[in-house]
């Protein structure tokens, strides 16, 4: 009987563990994230960049390697040109304009455990996601006295 409980228990953890694809603990976007509902490495490092309103890294960051820091400095940005607090230059309005129309993807974390893949150019379609809301929520937060 105890062989046939822990079997039950093993088979029902090892296919939750093995149900969401590898990703990168260090790209995913999220604000309440794993168990501790703490922010990701790269929301933190964002988050640092907007208290101390370092707009020119922000604008480095449309440019990175990182598909997860191009979204995120094109949502910051494209925030603070809406409320007239900046003006884009011509190449920054065409880099933000292929990251809005990209199909790359990104991690982004809901909560406790679920990490979902989502299209980069689905961040900036009207119709959020709940991760995606809870992301809109904390850039708007965060740009608030930016």
């Amino acid at each position: 009987m105890i062989r046939k409980i822990l079997f039950i228990i093993i088979c029902f953890f090892s296919v939750y563990a093995f149900s969401q694809e590898a990703f990168d603990k260090n790209t995913i976007i999220g604000t309440s994230c794993f168990y501790s509902g703490r922010q990701t490495k790269i929301i933190l490092q964002f988050e640092r960049l907007i208290k101390n309103k370092n707009e020119k890294e922000i604008r480095k960051k449309l440019f990175s390697s990182k598909k997860e820091e191009r979204l995120l400095s094109a949502k910051i940005l494209g925030f603070l040109a809406s409320k007239k607090s900046i003006t884009l230059s011509k190449e920054e309005e065409i880099q933000q304009n292929n990251i809005k129309n990209s199909n790359d993807e990104v991690f982004i974390c809901s909560g406790c455990s679920f990490i979902n893949k989502v299209k980069t150019k689905d961040f900036f379609s009207p119709t959020l996601k709940n991760n995606q809301v809870l992301l809109e929520s904390w850039l708007h937060i965060k740009l608030e006295n930016f």
